[in-house]
């Protein structure tokens, strides 16, 4: 997995590319929670993200409580149809998802 931080002026967005997996999800997760430490609003560009498993579901919750508890927000958006299904089915689509 590739994780590129790109940090605008109001927000921070996370480019993320490979499987998010049993493997690589604490680099994430330690991404994700470095990123909350700059701003209150981070996204996460899943366009590259091929799989995903449970543990990455799991750090994608870790971001939505991170962002809940600091009143910011937080969204993936560009998820590809595999891995929206995957998200969808552990009912996660409509706060993790950015419209």
């Amino acid at each position: 997995m590739k994780i590129v931080e790109v940090k605008n002026e109001a927000d921070i967005t996370l480019e993320i590319s490979g499987r998010v997996d049993s493997v690589s999800y604490m680099d994430l997760q330690n991404s994700i929670l470095a990123a909350f430490q700059k701003t209150n609003t981070l996204y996460l560009d899943m366009a590259n993200v091929t799989y995903i498993s449970s543990a990455g579901i799991r750090v994608l919750l870790v971001g939505h409580k991170t962002a809940v508890a600091k009143g910011g927000v937080f969204k993936c958006f560009n998820v590809i149809p595999e891995v929206f299904s995957v998200i969808k089915m552990m009912g996660f689509a409509d706060f993790i998802i950015k419209k």
